[in-house]
C-alpha cells in the first residue's frame, strides 16, 4: 500500500524538514558564539590578571623606596643642629 502526497504536503514537509536544520544551524552558532566569547573573556581575566600583579609589584617596589626616603629624611633631620623652639622670630626682626 502506497501513499502517494501531495504537492502542497511535500511543501509543508520541505518546509519543516528546513526550519529543523536553521533552528539546528542556529543552535550551534549560539554554542559557538558563546564558546568564542568565554575564551576571550578567559584571555582578558588572564591579561588583567597580570596586570594587577606587575602593578602590585611596583606598589611594593614604590612603598619600600618612599620608606628609604622617609628613614633617610629622619637621619638629615637629625644630624641639623636643633632649634629651642623653631617658631622663634631670627634676632634681626
Amino acid at each position: 500500500m502506497q501513499t502517494s502526497l501531495s504537492p502542497l504536503a511535500i511543501i509543508a514537509l520541505q518546509s519543516i524538514i528546513t526550519r529543523r536544520k536553521h533552528r539546528k544551524m542556529t543552535e550551534d552558532n549560539r554554542f559557538i558564539n558563546i564558546e568564542t566569547k568565554l575564551a576571550y573573556q578567559e584571555d582578558l581575566l588572564q591579561e588583567l590578571n597580570q596586570v594587577v600583579i606587575t602593578m602590585q609589584q611596583q606598589i611594593d617596589k614604590l612603598e619600600l623606596r618612599n620608606q628609604m626616603l622617609r628613614d633617610n629624611l629622619k637621619q638629615i633631620e637629625a644630624s641639623l643642629p636643633s632649634e629651642a623652639n623653631p617658631n622663634e622670630q631670627p634676632p634681626h626682626y
